[in-house]
């Protein structure tokens, strides 16, 4: 079922009728005492905290990049969503609220983690100022910088997911297998 969001909740589909009912109360309220009074109604009624002011902050980017450091070192298989949401600084909630699953999340990281070898390629590879032959020696520098500033301890996330989770998660799997190619 298709999901709806709103005011940074994830709505199921199943109670979108209570939710528009909602949606409309809540966009008729002005900021007066009375309209505050009406809110905590509402809360009371829905069972969460509402506000006219202004949506809760939004933490994905928060947990991904910390996911990424997170998962790099222990491993994709290995860590768990109270350690990744620990070292995130946030609520388990708020994991659920952005990612519908583990795999999911795997997803996003491999994303953010790509999306910062694509800057290293077009700083390095990409480069036509430079000679072919420096390009590849710039861009094997910078890979080698980035493998020793953590001690050569981590590898590459991208190969080591495909080792630990590509055989146990479709999902995985067919983003290393979009990922890959483009490498």
């Amino acid at each position: 079922p298709a999901d709806l969001f709103l005011l940074g909740l994830r709505i199921s589909s199943k109670r979108v009728s209570r939710t528009a009912k909602l949606e409309t109360r809540i966009g008729d309220l002005r900021h007066s005492r009375d309209d505050r009074r009406k809110l905590s109604e509402l809360t009371k009624e829905y069972g969460r905290t509402y506000s006219m002011y202004m949506g809760r902050p939004s933490f994905r980017n928060q947990i991904i990049a910390s996911g990424m450091q997170t998962v790099h070192q222990r491993g994709f298989s290995t860590v768990g969503l109270r350690e990744i949401t620990a070292r995130a600084g946030v609520a388990q909630g708020s994991f659920t609220n952005h990612f519908a699953s583990k795999e999911e999340f795997g997803v996003a990281v491999l994303d953010h983690y790509f999306d910062q070898l694509r800057e290293v390629m077009a700083q390095t590879l990409d480069d036509e100022t430079r000679k072919p032959i420096d390009r590849l020696r710039a861009y094997f520098d910078r890979i080698i910088e980035l493998f020793a500033s953590s001690g050569w301890r981590y590898g590459c996330l991208a190969g080591n997911m495909g080792l630990e989770a590509s055989e146990h998660s479709e999902l995985v799997r067919q983003r290393l297998n979009e990922i890959f190619p483009e490498w």
